[in-house]
């Protein structure tokens, strides 16, 4: 690779920029852009985290510099952002993918069923968990800001089918992640099923998403699962909870336990009044 110089970047930059209206064209310069500055020895970037292969291991820098320009074009040009966002999300490398969800998401929502279209054929090459975290949280941001409603809709489409529910799980993980906690209560609305359903084969997704959602809220997410384990009580069920529960940190299983201790004494008292 040769040395990253910031200045040298930013030309080539702007050249590739010309290109945004052209696709095929975009996709191929952008390509032998990032392979000019791969670094196989690189880690991770901070923009990056957790990168599946194959991967560019591009300086964060430059990942940096991408941003302004790339988001500034996509508001600006909508319909030529939504093309591009397609075709660059074929490529197998994440950055590329990752700069197809930036432009992807940046895009103002001129048409809301074709920014659906555009996903749903999206996450047929969204091979890795983190690429359909990546379309989700990125390419999906302004679908879940402005129009949450349709965004649920599509989750609820997904979760109720067993070879999508892992996708539903997903993209409720996006909703979590994204830090707005008036959301909170549908994510546990449309959780419940799948809880209640314990799916084995969920497990991994389920435990991944308890734990963000205890991570922003622990006495909802704690409530939230012993409501689950009290209203669809099954061993099978109860030895599904046991094993969320040993995957959470110390402190959060110290704090559900609590609230279930609590929440079995109040369900004694109440059996006792009824009697």
């Amino acid at each position: 690779m040769p040395s990253f110089q910031l200045k040298q970047f930013q030309q080539q930059l702007n050249q590739l920029l010309l290109a945004f209206s052209l696709p095929k064209e975009f996709h191929a310069q952008l390509t032998a852009l990032f392979e000019r500055y791969e670094q196989p020895g690189y880690r991770y970037s901070r923009e990056v985290k957790a990168l599946p292969e194959p991967a560019y291991h591009l300086p964060g820098v430059m990942l940096e510099e991408i941003q302004i320009p790339f988001s500034a074009l996509a508001q600006e040009r909508p319909r030529p952002a939504l093309l591009l966002a397609q075709e660059c999300w074929q490529d197998a490398y994440f950055e590329t993918k990752w700069v197809a969800a930036l432009v992807l998401g940046q895009a103002p929502l001129f048409d809301v069923s074709l920014l659906i279209e555009a996903i749903n054929g999206m996450l047929a090459h969204a091979p890795a968990a983190e690429h359909q975290l990546l379309l989700f949280e990125r390419g999906a941001r302004r679908l879940r800001e402005e129009r949450f409603d349709v965004w649920t809709d599509m989750i609820a489409g997904w979760l109720g089918q067993a070879d999508t529910c892992a996708r539903g799980l997903y993209a409720l993980l996006s909703v979590v992640e994204a830090g707005d906690d008036a959301h909170l209560p549908t994510v546990f609305r449309l959780l419940e099923k799948p809880l209640a359903d314990a799916d084995a084969n969920l497990r991994p997704f389920l435990q991944r998403l308890v734990a963000a959602l205890s991570q922003r809220s622990l006495p909802e997410t704690a409530h939230f699962l012993y409501e689950i384990a009290i209203n669809f009580y099954a061993e099978e069920r109860l030895r599904f909870f046991r094993s969320l529960y040993r995957s959470m940190p110390r402190e959060q299983r110290a704090f559900i336990a609590q609230g279930f201790r609590r929440g079995v004494t109040l369900l004694a008292d109440e059996q006792a009044a009824d009697e």
